[in-house]
């Protein structure tokens, strides 16, 4: 396809929506033009960066991760956890006791 033949094949395909041509109101046309062809350029743009990203990412050539990491757990200190344990069983069994029992405190706010 020769470059003259490219043209009129844009040309055509740009005159269907109105781009390219003179406007006597105002410039306001040539800015939303200016504006339309940057977003198309700009998703063109990231959309190629994407494909080329995805194509990267699922071809293991970037992100790689040693596989002879070593994986180290921190334990839990177990004294600590059933302290813990207890003064949470300890708090619902206030917590439903007083659910059961309402405080004889008067409210304030009647």
């Amino acid at each position: 396809m020769t470059a003259d033949k490219t043209k009129k094949l844009f040309k055509k395909y740009l005159s269907v929506f109105g781009v390219g041509k003179t406007h006597d109101h105002s410039k306001i046309y040539h800015h939303w033009e200016v504006v339309l062809i940057t977003f198309t350029v700009f998703n063109a743009v990231l959309l190629g960066f994407s494909i080329y990203l995805f194509l990267q990412i699922n071809g293991g050539g970037i992100f790689l991760v040693e596989q002879n990491q070593e994986v180290r757990a921190s334990t839990l200190d177990r004294g600590a956890l059933q302290e813990l344990l207890s003064s949470l069983e300890t708090r619902d069994t206030l917590f439903n006791d007083r659910k059961v029992n309402t405080p004889n405190i008067l409210d304030p706010s009647r």
